[in-house]
């Protein structure tokens, strides 16, 4: 592991337990649900059929899994200032996740951050 990596897992590692800055609240609309379903092939009715899914389990169209995957990490945060500084640090990357769940829907006209 380089220098750089180990300062910033320490960095990180120090921090746990900690409140971090907060995004702004960012809504999960019908038209990006449709537009994901798009990207993706996946045209499950639970996502794009408004009217079907109304009367379904949820009680609306829900946002697909990925999607709120996908938009987490695009979602900005409250200060850039405010997050961990790493010396020689040169840029971020996105490593994964571990044991991703899905808890709850996330309904069309949501709002996440």
């Amino acid at each position: 592991m380089s220098d750089v990596m180990q300062k910033a897992l320490e960095l990180m590692q120090s921090r746990i337990g900690e409140q971090t800055s907060r995004s702004e609240w960012f809504e999960v609309t019908q038209q990006r649900i449709n537009d994901y379903a798009e990207v993706s092939m996946d045209h499950q009715w639970i996502h794009i059929d408004v009217e079907r899914a109304k009367a379904g389990p949820f009680g609306a169209p829900i946002a697909h899994g990925n999607l709120t995957i996908a938009i987490m990490g695009q979602l900005p945060i409250a200060s850039a200032a405010e997050g961990p500084k790493v010396e020689g640090q040169k840029l971020g990357i996105n490593y994964g996740f571990d044991r991703i769940r899905f808890p709850s829907p996330v309904p069309a006209g949501s709002k996440i951050r």
